[in-house]
């Protein structure tokens, strides 16, 4: 129908138990698609961000909206995991067309109850780097990684990489611009290997976004 464009297809979005993943699922689903929502939090309040939000809250609400939400928990830092998401809609679905990698880390130390240090690079924890970029750039490419196949065999497709203008220009601390060039040169990347194959690959800057608290 009119009203639901994206009726029949099937979008898997990653980072999705809150904030601007489950934000983009609800948009997915409002527009007809089947959405598979993954993230860690299946447990409202045992997030280690402490901020609320489920991957059963946003599948419930995809569905609420006219699409078909599907929970499937998921740590984004451990690649079995993933080949397991993506094995899971081959089967159940036969086909993939929008991944949207919404994960990413770091972010904890907002809301974990941690003295926020806004001070140089060499003062925050080395961890910062790690966060970022495991649970950042890399989960994004081994989601994509993992999922190509999947979407070569099903058509035209998307590829979403969440990003940041702090890719572009300096925003404190030095790991997060950082992670966030690197996510955009891999869309770049990404999409000049699937382009015979009609899937596109770009970055999105959805600019400052406030999660619910």
């Amino acid at each position: 129908m009119d009203g639901q464009p994206l009726a029949g297809r099937v979008a898997l979005v990653t980072g999705a138990s809150r904030g601007l993943g489950r934000g983009i699922a609800c948009g997915l689903g409002e527009a007809g698609a089947t959405v598979y929502v993954t993230g860690r939090t299946t447990t409202e309040g045992s997030a280690p961000s402490r901020l609320p939000g489920t991957v059963h809250d946003t599948a419930q609400q995809v569905t609420a909206l006219g699409g078909a939400g599907i929970a499937a928990p998921m740590d984004a830092g451990d690649d079995d995991q993933i080949a397991g998401v993506v094995d899971r809609i081959s089967n159940e679905q036969g086909r993939l067309d929008v991944l949207v990698n919404s994960m990413w880390g770091g972010y904890e130390r907002f809301t974990d109850g941690s003295e926020f240090n806004p001070g140089p690079f060499w003062e925050q924890p080395l961890s910062l780097w790690d966060s970022m970029h495991r649970i950042g750039v890399r989960a994004h490419y081994v989601t994509s990684a993992l999922a190509a196949s999947l979407m070569i065999n099903s058509g035209p497709g998307l590829i979403v990489s969440v990003s940041s203008f702090a890719g572009q220009v300096f925003v404190p601390p030095v790991p997060y611009g950082v992670a966030h060039a690197a996510i955009d040169r891999l869309a770049h990347d990404m999409a000049e290997d699937l382009r015979p194959y009609k899937i596109t690959s770009i970055s999105l800057y959805p600019g400052l976004v406030l999660t619910k608290v």
